[in-house]
């Protein structure tokens, strides 16, 4: 079993001043996986839908998901993250993939968002 490290960027535009920011996360590709979910390198939560503050609040902040994810499936090495933001009605989704050597590794990603106004 080996560790592979994915280091992801993205930025996130606010679309208000005053709504309430979400944060959840999907991984696995049927691997299954857990994560953190912190603001400026502050835990927030892990495993659930948190909230990370309103828009305000967030301005030229960062928000950053920690998913791991272990390959136990023999048919596929592929592993799959999807960040989702909720700003009100609005979903921003940002999705990543990447394929393990060998069976049993583990996927270790890193996921920055900076918010811009």
């Amino acid at each position: 079993m080996a560790v592979y490290n994915y280091k992801k960027e993205e930025s996130y535009q606010l679309k208000s001043a005053n709504s309430k920011i979400y944060v959840s996360v999907i991984s696995g590709n049927g691997q299954g996986g857990s994560y953190f979910i912190l603001k400026d390198l502050e835990f927030v939560g892990a495993n659930e839908k948190v909230l990370v503050g309103t828009a305000k609040q967030l301005e030229e902040k960062s928000i950053q998901a920690l998913v791991t994810i272990q390959d136990k499936l023999i048919q596929t090495n592929w592993t799959a993250v999807m960040v989702i933001i909720s700003e009100g009605e609005a979903n921003t989704f940002y999705n990543y993939a990447e394929e393990l050597p060998a069976d049993k590794d583990m996927a270790c990603y890193y996921i920055n968002i900076k918010i811009i106004r």
